[in-house]
């Protein structure tokens, strides 16, 4: 046991790699090198819900709302002594006892400044788009879709501020202000982006319902949240009219604060105003966009606090294959709601700037150079996709790995928190025409200062089939650190790893779906050319989707 509070000098050794570096501090009075504590902060936010990716997560105690920020904050993480949850903004130079200590990362309240200025964002549901503004000192904003023929437009406070060196944006809205939704809540933002900016690879929207008890005692929780609690709904559908309601399917829901989720998207109710007294909620563009309106068994103006347990309310919706819609209330809750967080990127909601659909052409087949074709996984293309461009360019106009796409959102970033870079040249490349090898190294360190997952460099050697279809031997070797060559990791092409050339429909095209011959000699020449069955069994399925469905099954990413 030692204790990391004693007096060390500003370049005592680092607790953690015990190496002599300049040492930092964190608010728990804890010392460590810089590069161990952003390992620590910057990566261990990378667990993925296995649940639908738009279903929040309600929690109820501090810890596991520590345990949510954690994992879903990619500038958050645990102090690796005492495990208290800390911020990379809280940590300061360790310059020894008495003297004053910095901050070590800058945050930019500019944001009309940063990268992001001028950009728009929006949510896969089209319920949110999220504006940074190119005007000075103007604050960003949100557009919320609340109903269907209703926006808020909602700014951030002041204090929100965007972070470079990860690409993180920190930012709160209280949607409680005003009673245009009745939404009692405010929204903290995390959002991490990609290398540019097309999209948010992490984050989370943490919503916190807003105490509303005052001396007024016709303004507490159950006026605010009326329908707080389990419900019990039933479904009449058109063709069921007369039907005994205690008869019909059933399930429960749970209304949190004025909120619901039910089958991965959240239902926000309106109680009403003046102009419209009738409690209502708009359902999700994909069911159609209907209104589901309360009928009967709920009047706020007589009974603010709601129906009470037992009692039923009675809906009508637009949607025409729906007679009624019946909710009996099972409890009454007259608390605060818990607080949610709705996970941001490829494990869950996703965000994606608003633009022109892109324009991206599609790669060219070339069957006698390896110039000019992109090799691919998973069918996709800029999912760590092989980018052959020129053999006498440099850097991306030469070779490059392309991490373009958003599935790529699921990998750690760099181990110094910043997002992976959209595309990764290739350097010290060579090629050999008479074997059709190619040789290249990625330098993560030497190029971007930091190392990824652990490892400073990879060194490729791949070979190709006679006619450029596929990888079908070679090998990546992953070093951990520039001092030692050896390499700490090995993964082979046409076992760990199975690239197949995304321009292949055009070398089907034109053959005919019933001559199996043009299949059985592409199979036989590769299984000569020691192709592996996982790498084949790839190239038949685009084969075949091609020849017999007339359906190209690549990704293009546009």
């Amino acid at each position: 046991f030692f204790s990391t509070t004693m007096n060390l000098d500003n370049n005592d050794e680092c607790p953690i790699c015990l190496v002599h570096h300049p040492l930092v501090t964190t608010p728990c009075k804890h010392h460590a090198c810089q590069n161990c504590l952003e390992r620590v902060l910057l990566v261990t936010q990378q667990s993925m819900p296995s649940s639908s990716r738009l279903v929040e997560e309600s929690v109820s105690t501090e810890e596991e709302l520590e345990d949510a920020i954690v994992s879903s904050n990619p500038t958050c993480g645990r102090c690796p002594f005492c495990r208290k949850c800390i911020s990379l903004f809280d940590l300061k130079f360790y310059s020894g006892r008495g003297k004053e200590e910095k901050f070590i990362y800058e945050r930019r309240y500019d944001v009309w400044r940063t990268a992001l200025s001028g950009i728009s964002f929006q949510d896969e549901l089209k319920s949110i788009i999220l504006n940074f503004s190119s005007i000075d000192e103007a604050q960003p904003n949100i557009i919320l879709s609340v109903d269907p023929n209703r926006n808020l437009n909602v700014s951030f406070e002041k204090g929100c501020f965007f972070h470079e060196k990860t690409k993180t944006f920190h930012g709160m809205i209280d949607l409680s202000e005003g009673d245009q939704t009745r939404i009692q809540e405010k929204w903290e933002f995390v959002m991490q982006f990609a290398s540019d900016f097309r999209f948010v690879i992490h984050g989370a929207i943490i919503k916190r319902p807003v105490d509303i008890i005052s001396d007024d005692p016709s303004n507490h929780q159950t006026t605010a949240y009326p329908l707080a609690g389990v419900w019990v709904v039933r479904w009449q559908r058109s063709e069921q009219r007369g039907v005994d309601r205690n008869s019909l399917d059933a399930a429960r829901l749970i209304v949190y604060g004025n909120s619901f989720l039910f089958h991965g998207f959240t239902y926000h109710i309106n109680l009403g105003d003046d102009n419209e007294e009738r409690v209502h909620f708009s359902w999700p563009s994909y069911l159609g966009s209907h209104k589901q309106v309360a009928e009967s068994g709920i009047d706020l103006r007589f009974n603010p606090h709601g129906p009470d347990v037992g009692e039923t309310i009675v809906w009508n919706t637009s949607n025409p294959h729906f007679f009624r819609i019946f909710w009996t209330r099972e409890t009454k809750e007259n608390t605060l709601p818990p607080i949610r967080v709705q996970r941001l990127g490829a494990g869950g909601t996703k965000f994606v700037k608003l633009q022109q659909r892109r324009h991206v052409e599609r790669p060219i087949y070339h069957s006698d150079t390896l110039w000019g074709n992109v090799f691919v996984q998973g069918m996709t293309v800029g999912y760590a996709s092989y980018h052959f461009v020129s053999p006498d360019g440099d850097g991306e106009n030469g070779a490059y790995i392309s991490y373009e796409h958003m599935k790529c959102s699921y990998w750690p970033p760099l181990d110094d928190g910043s997002p992976v870079p959209s595309r990764v040249p290739f350097v010290n490349i060579s090629y050999e025409p008479a074997t059709r090898t190619f040789r290249g190294q990625i330098p993560w360190y030497d190029r971007y200062g930091t190392s990824w997952q652990g490892y400073s460099s990879w060194e490729y050697e791949m070979t190709f089939d006679s006619e450029f279809l596929c990888i079908v031997h070679g090998e990546v070797k992953n070093i951990r650190t520039p001092t030692n060559p050896q390499p700490s990791e090995v993964y082979s092409y046409g076992l760990d790893l199975n690239y197949i050339n995304c321009a292949l429909p055009q070398k089907v095209h034109g053959q005919s779906s019933e001559d199996n011959r043009f299949i059985m000699r592409m199979r036989e020449r590769l299984l000569e050319e020691n192709a592996s069955q996982r790498t084949l069994v790839l190239l038949m399925q685009a084969i075949i989707s091609v020849l017999d469905h007339n359906r190209d099954i690549f990704d293009y990413n546009n």
